[in-house]
C-alpha cells in the first residue's frame, strides 16, 4: 500500500477518535486499562455536623491515562443545597470532578452547614456513579456518612423566676404574660404541660371540685406548644378582680410532662396577687330553705336575702357545690335542672341599685322533666359573693330537693318459661323493666337508677345438680331495660324423664313484680 493511502487511513482513524464524545461509564473498558477500578478508601464515616468539611479520598487501581471526569451522587436524610443559607446540612459539590492524567487518587470535599437547631443525627450516602475513562467500580463504591447533631435536645425554662405583684382590682380582670423559652430551636414540635398551685384559687380548681369559693385567676392554656423553629411560648395569667377583704395571694406555675425537649433548673414561676379591697356594701345569705319540688313543676327560685346599701350595679357569683354531702342522688345541671346565669362552672346575678333596697333577689331554676324514673335528687348552690358583696358566714349554701314525677317501672320475666335440652347448652332467663302505663304490658321503660333483683330457684321435679344458674342476684343498670342470666342443663348420662324447676323473681323495695313473677324451666333429657 502506498504512503498516500496509509496516511489517509491514519487521518480517518484519528478524526473518528477525536470526534467521539467522552462518556461516563462504570464498565471495565480500556480507557483506564482492562480491569482498572475506582474506589473510596472507607465505607463508613462519623462526622460532627460542625465540620466544617468532610474529606472523602478515592483511589484508582491504575493511574489515569488522560484527563478523567468522576461523577458522584448524594442521598440520605441530610439536606444538600447550593449554600448554607437555610435548612441545608451540606453544600452539594459541583459535578463532575476532574482528575489530571497520571494520578492514582483524588479527593472529594463536602462542606458541612453547622446550625443551632436540634435535628438528631442525619446521614449522607455518597456513591461513585462512574468515570469518563471507563474505570470499573471497586469494592467500596459508596461511603455512608453519619452527621452527628451537635445541639442536643432543647432545654425549656421560664424566662424569669417571678413576676412583679399584680394588683387585683375591685372588678374586671388584670392579665400578665409569662414566657417559657428554649435554649435552641428544634425541627420537632415540643409540648410542655403547665400546672398551677398557690393560695389563690383557679377556675380549674372550682370546676374540678378541688376547691370552692371565689375564682381568683385562670390560665389561657394548660399546655405550651413550640412549633418547629420556635423558641418562645407564653401563658396568659388573668387575675379576676373582687372586693373581698383578704390577704395577698400567690400563684405558682410549674412545667412538667415535656415532649421532645427537657426541663431546665428554672421550671417554676411565682406571681403575687396584691389585694386592694375596701369594705363591702352588701351582705348576702341563703337563710330561706327552698321547699322540695317535683320534677314536673317546671320552675322554682332560690331566694337570696340581702342587707346593706348599694349605689352602683354589682355582681353576685355562685357555684354548684359538688363536694357537698347529700342524702340522695346528685341532680345533674343540664339534665335535671338549669340555673339561670350559670355557664357550667360559675353563675352570676346582677344586683342593681334600688332605693329602698330590695330585701331579696331570686336565682331562677328551670326543672327538666323526663320519662325516666330517677328517684329523689338533690343539688347544692353556694354563694361566692362578688365585688361589693360579702357572704354571711354559715348561710352561704342552699340544698334543693327534686322529687320524681315518674312512676317506677314494673319488674317482670320476659317469658313464663322455656325448654332447655340436657346438652350443656345454655338458655337465658331474661328480666326486664316495663312501663306501668302500658295496658299491653309490652313496652319497656328504663330506670334512672340501678335495679337489683333476686332469682330464687324452686325444684319441682329437678334437683340442684341437674342445672346451673349463672347468678341469683343480678342488676339492670341505670338507663337499661333488661338483663339476661344464663341457665344450663347438666348432662348426666342418665336416661330419665324431663325435669322441672321454677325461678321466682323478687324486686327491690319500692318496685313491683308484674305481670310475670315465675319462670318455669323444663330440662329435657337427650
Amino acid at each position: 500500500m502506498s504512503k498516500f493511502w496509509l496516511l489517509l487511513l491514519f487521518m480517518m482513524v484519528g478524526c473518528n477518535v477525536a470526534n467521539e464524545p467522552a462518556a461516563l461509564s462504570s464498565g471495565s473498558g480500556v480507557g483506564g486499562g482492562s480491569g482498572a477500578t475506582i474506589s473510596f478508601t472507607s465505607s463508613f464515616l462519623n462526622r460532627a455536623e460542625t465540620g466544617p468539611l468532610v474529606t472523602l479520598p478515592f483511589t484508582f487501581s491504575r493511574p489515569t491515562a488522560e484527563l478523567t471526569e468522576v461523577t458522584f451522587s448524594f442521598s440520605g436524610t441530610a439536606i444538600g443545597g447550593a449554600s448554607c443559607s437555610g435548612v441545608e446540612d451540606y453544600i452539594t459539590p459541583n459535578m463532575p470532578r476532574t482528575i489530571d492524567p497520571n494520578e492514582s487518587s483524588g479527593i472529594l470535599d463536602i462542606v458541612l452547614c453547622s446550625d443551632s437547631i436540634f435535628e438528631g443525627n442525619e446521614n449522607l450516602n455518597v456513591v461513585i456513579q462512574g468515570t469518563s475513562d471507563s474505570y470499573g467500580l471497586g469494592a467500596m463504591s459508596s461511603v455512608f456518612i453519619t452527621l452527628i447533631d451537635n445541639s442536643g435536645p432543647p432545654v425549656a425554662s421560664f424566662s424569669t423566676a417571678a413576676t412583679a405583684a399584680i394588683v387585683e382590682g375591685a372588678s374586671g380582670v388584670s392579665s400578665v404574660l409569662v414566657d417559657v423559652t428554649l435554649t435552641h430551636a428544634s425541627i420537632s414540635t415540643i409540648t410542655i404541660d403547665l400546672s398551677s398551685t398557690g393560695t389563690a384559687t383557679s377556675l380549674d380548681d372550682i370546676i374540678s371540685g378541688i376547691a370552692t369559693g371565689q375564682v381568683d385567676y385562670y390560665l389561657s392554656t394548660d399546655q405550651l406548644v413550640f412549633p418547629p423553629g420556635v423558641t418562645t411560648a407564653s401563658v396568659l395569667v388573668t387575675v379576676v378582680g373582687d372586693n373581698f377583704i383578704e390577704e395577698n395571694e400567690t400563684i405558682s406555675l410549674s412545667l412538667g410532662n415535656v415532649l421532645n425537649a427537657s426541663l431546665g433548673s428554672q421550671n417554676n414561676h411565682d406571681l403575687i396577687v396584691q389585694q386592694d379591697e375596701a369594705s363591702s356594701a352588701l351582705q348576702a345569705s341563703l337563710t330561706l330553705i327552698p321547699a322540695a319540688v317535683d320534677e314536673d313543676d317546671g320552675s322554682m327560685s332560690i331566694v337570696v336575702t340581702l342587707s346593706g346599701d348599694l349605689d352602683v350595679p354589682a355582681q353576685l357569683f355562685y357555684v354548684l357545690d359538688y363536694s357537698a354531702i347529700i342524702p340522695f342522688r346528685p341532680a345533674t345541671h343540664g339534665e335535671d335542672f338549669f340555673l339561670a346565669g350559670f355557664n357550667g362552672a360559675l353563675g352570676s346575678l346582677t344586683i342593681s341599685p334600688n332605693f329602698p333596697y330590695p330585701l331579696t333577689v331570686n336565682i331562677p331554676v328551670t326543672l327538666l322533666d323526663d320519662a325516666i324514673y330517677e328517684g329523689t335528687e338533690q343539688f347544692v348552690v353556694t354563694l361566692l359573693g362578688g365585688p361589693l358583696i360579702d357572704i354571711v358566714p354559715s348561710f352561704e349554701s342552699a340544698l334543693v330537693t327534686i322529687n320524681p314525677s315518674d312512676t317506677r317501672p314494673l319488674v317482670s320475666f320476659l317469658t313464663s318459661g322455656q325448654f332447655v335440652p340436657e346438652a350443656n347448652t345454655a338458655g337465658n332467663v331474661v328480666v326486664r323493666l316495663l312501663d306501668p302505663t302500658d295496658p299491653a304490658m309490652i313496652r319497656e321503660m328504663p330506670s334512672g337508677e340501678d335495679v337489683t333483683v333476686t332469682l330464687t330457684t324452686i325444684d319441682v321435679t329437678s334437683v340442684s345438680t341437674d342445672y346451673y344458674l349463672g347468678d341469683t342476684t343480678v342488676t339492670i343498670p341505670a338507663g337499661a331495660t333488661r338483663v339476661s342470666v344464663p341457665i344450663t342443663a347438666v348432662q348426666d348420662g342418665v336416661v330419665e324423664a324431663n325435669e322441672f324447676l321454677d325461678i321466682v323473681l323478687t324486686a327491690p323495695v319500692g318496685y313491683t313484680v308484674s305481670p310475670i313473677d315465675t319462670h318455669r324451666v323444663e330440662l329435657s333429657d337427650i
